[in-house]
């Protein structure tokens, strides 16, 4: 929990209306709009989960968030309220996990739009025709033996992607089929 921890916790209803930016470009709070009035809530440095999060948000998008009172500013008072985000709740009424950074695993469907590559060129995903993009790692995506146009249903934990366009899916089971683990490497191999 935040260092604002000691003060009164508030669950926030809001529309989010746009991001915050530190003077180095990052994202340090957001503006909603609750019942017509507009809140600020702020991010601690040590919850850069909290920016991550915030940057794949687009306006009218639905929050649940907790925040803590801010404590008063030395240099004056603000034009509205103002809260210490200490954690999202849900977005567009899909739950995110109490750090704020992923949504709990659930599933995800489509039809594949295209493969996903890592770094060094070796297929490692697909993306859907959603936006999703399935992470399988290059041996899961071997294993899976999918093809473009391809059905998918994966399901594991995920987190928004930066664009804000889907999710990025850590694969457990792609098609009712467990995602198997690489093997490990025997000693001296």
């Amino acid at each position: 929990m935040s260092k604002q921890a000691q003060h009164s916790a508030h669950r926030i209803n809001g529309t989010f209306l746009a991001p915050l930016f530190s003077p180095k470009g990052m994202i340090e709070g957001a503006l909603l709009d609750v019942d017509g009035n507009t809140v600020q809530l702020t991010i601690e440095k040590e919850q850069p989960e909290l920016s991550r999060l915030l940057q794949g948000l687009t306006k009218s998008q639905k929050l649940v968030v907790e925040a803590m009172d801010a404590p008063p500013s030395p240099k004056g008072d603000s034009r509205h309220v103002v809260r210490t985000l200490d954690r999202v709740l849900t977005i567009d009424d899909v739950d995110v996990d109490v750090a704020g950074a992923s949504p709990i695993p659930k599933s995800f469907h489509g039809k594949i739009a295209r493969v996903h590559y890592a770094r060094h060129g070796e297929a490692n995903g697909v993306v859907l025709d959603s936006g999703d993009f399935i992470h399988l790692k290059p041996h899961g995506f071997v294993g899976a033996r999918l093809s473009i146009g391809d059905e998918v249903e994966a399901v594991g934990p995920a987190a928004r992607l930066a664009t804000g366009t889907g999710f990025v899916v850590e694969a457990e089971k792609v098609n009712g089929v467990a995602v198997a683990p690489k093997a490990k490497k025997k000693p001296g191999h």
